[in-house]
């Protein structure tokens, strides 16, 4: 099975990718990549052969793919200031970029929307077991209660934070020179945010440049619905 891994920065997708990930391996030997595109020969393997995409910038034939039923997708939805707040503390991008980076999300988000199962960033914080349960239940696969509690154990955030707020440069890690990230698990060192609030750290100019920026595709409201009016 291949699966496309495709949420907002910032909003939860390596969660998910990880339990896409951990989920196929149950059957199977599993490839994984962090990228924009898919090699065609991945469409040919068999079907016990897994490969899962984790990306924030999928290209047009995987938007075909998706439009078209022919690849499930996974994607993950936040707020987007504080998306764009967090893409700034974790990585010292620029607001700028932040803000470059949900739009293109969006532009493609809304072509396959009805498309893909849609998870709330404050899904995955308040309520990851029944995360992982809609995840199974997506692929269209089923696991046992005890193998859910395993990975609703093993990707608890208190747990996770410890790992990688003390992840260190090595044989198992990628440097991307502003970041580095785990080889298997694609988390990067401090990846997971002292803050599980909607907190952003956005002043208010800033968040009105975030909202103008954004209204083609979400209005001009406070975005409180968000998840609710994009996925509907």
């Amino acid at each position: 099975m291949n699966v496309v891994v495709g949420g907002m920065i910032r909003s939860g997708s390596t969660f998910s990718f990880n339990i896409v990930r951990e989920v196929l391996a149950m059957s199977g030997p599993v490839e994984t990549a962090s990228a924009s595109s898919i090699d065609p020969s991945i469409y040919s393997r068999p079907h016990d052969q897994h490969f899962v995409l984790k990306t924030h910038n999928p290209d047009e034939s995987i938007l075909n793919r998706i439009k078209d039923g022919r690849l499930p997708c996974v994607c993950t939805i936040r707020r987007p200031e504080d998306a764009v707040a967090s893409w700034m503390r974790t990585f010292e991008f620029s607001l700028e970029h932040g803000i470059e980076s949900v739009s293109r999300w969006l532009a493609w988000y809304v072509q396959v929307k009805d498309r893909v199962l849609t998870i709330d960033y404050h899904a995955i914080e308040n309520r990851p077991r029944e995360v992982i349960e809609q995840i199974v239940a997506h692929l269209g696969l089923r696991l046992e209660a005890s193998l859910v509690d395993v990975l609703h154990a093993r990707y608890d955030r208190a747990a996770l934070k410890k790992r990688l707020d003390h992840l260190a440069k090595g044989d198992d890690t990628v440097d991307l020179g502003f970041s580095y990230y785990d080889s298997t698990t694609f988390f990067h060192r401090r990846h997971i945010s002292d803050r599980a609030d909607g907190f952003t750290g956005l002043s208010v100019e800033q968040k009105n440049r975030v909202r103008d920026s954004l209204s083609a595709y979400l209005g001009r409201d406070d975005f409180a619905d968000l998840t609710r009016r994009l996925a509907s």
